[in-house]
């Protein structure tokens, strides 16, 4: 099957998938519920998002030759998708959520066996950072991150999902200047991501059920980005340095590093809950949630947009990394700026005791 093709039948599948999960969501409890604090949306909103991708990549995999699809990691998609919906019905704790999180990028390095293997010509003399035998610990840890940064930034409507899908834009564009042919896994949730963002953002005109990713589904998203920039930046088949992988998840990178760091010196759980993350302090000057995602869609883009800029106009590895810390302490200084000139400070923090990484 075409790309194209793919990605309008995962589109259509999703309609369908969103709608049937949908009205699922109460029989299962499956339901966001305001609470005037950290959730001020109006009404229960079914967690949903999650389970309807996983149904599109189950269904579209069957329909497709064997040796194209994932199965393997379809399978860990299924196993983090129940845990998040798990998560969604019961509220897991975050210490929990993070020791699932290693162990599913275990099931990642052991039996799909995604593993990072160098990170590119990052070092000096432009010699390959190899890895060694600590590459699989390091896939591991960056698969827990990549899950928990898709978590924390599903604090807005359509910011996870928008997120994800700019980096797997990235990553479908890259693969198809360097020639090859973009993954199963890459196509099906590119297609089906604008459809949940219409149920999402559209959904509150009452045109459609409104319905939010959940732990489930930004967990899913976390494992699919993730996994595709390993995948994509290691081995004879790799079509973007792994420093490229880097910049296509900036923004959701940084966002986590600073708010966990932000958090310790604070003398708090990096783990805790609170509103510290960039959509909270855009708002927080004076930004519509609205015009705060379109921030930081733009900011993710125009990260993504740099990072494959220096890919493909062959920037050395040293360099391209180099700027990456650069606009990493560029994106501190902001936010640390905007903290201290923060309208309102008291009513930002969470309760004392750990409950979501958000």
């Amino acid at each position: 099957m075409h790309a194209i093709q793919l990605a309008i039948a995962s589109a259509v599948l999703m309609s369908g998938a969103m709608i049937l999960w949908a009205s699922m969501a109460r029989p299962l409890g499956l339901l966001d519920r305001p609470d005037g604090i950290r959730k001020q949306h109006s009404g229960a909103i079914p967690l949903v998002g999650g389970p309807a991708l996983l149904t599109v990549l189950a269904i579209t995999g069957l329909a497709l030759p064997s040796a194209f699809v994932e199965w393997r990691l379809i399978s860990i998609a299924a196993v983090t998708t129940l845990i998040g919906s798990l998560d969604d019905r019961y509220d897991l704790s975050a210490l929990l959520r993070l020791v699932i999180q290693l162990l599913l990028g275990t099931l990642v390095v052991v039996f799909a066996g995604y593993t990072l293997v160098d990170l590119g010509r990052i070092a000096a003399n432009g010699a390959v950072f190899e890895l060694g035998p600590i590459g699989p610990w390091i896939t591991i840890a960056a698969i827990a991150a990549a899950m928990n940064a898709f978590n924390m930034l599903d604090g807005t409507d359509g910011q996870a999902a928008g997120v994800a899908l700019i980096a797997l834009t990235g990553l479908i564009v890259a693969s198809a200047l360097a020639g090859s042919a973009p993954p199963h896994l890459l196509i099906v949730t590119a297609g089906a991501l604008p459809i949940f963002l219409l149920f999402n953002m559209a959904g509150a005109a009452g045109r459609l059920p409104k319905s939010f990713l959940g732990d489930s589904g930004a967990m899913l998203l976390g494992l699919i980005v993730g996994t595709s920039l390993v995948s994509g930046a290691q081995g004879d088949q790799a079509y973007i340095k792994p420093v490229t992988a880097l910049w296509l998840a900036a923004l959701p990178l940084f966002d986590t590093f600073f708010v966990m760091g932000y958090r310790t010196m604070q003398g708090r759980s990096p783990l805790s809950a609170d509103r510290n993350h960039v959509h909270h302090l855009l708002a927080d000057h004076g930004l519509s949630r609205p015009q705060a995602l379109a921030a930081v869609l733009t900011g993710s883009t125009s990260l993504a947009l740099v990072g494959l800029a220096m890919e493909f106009a062959n920037v050395p590895d040293a360099w391209s990394f180099l700027s990456l810390v650069v606009a990493f302490i560029g994106y501190v200084g902001a936010a640390v700026s905007g903290h201290r000139r923060r309208p309102v400070v008291a009513s930002h923090e969470a309760p004392a005791q750990p409950q979501a990484a958000r």
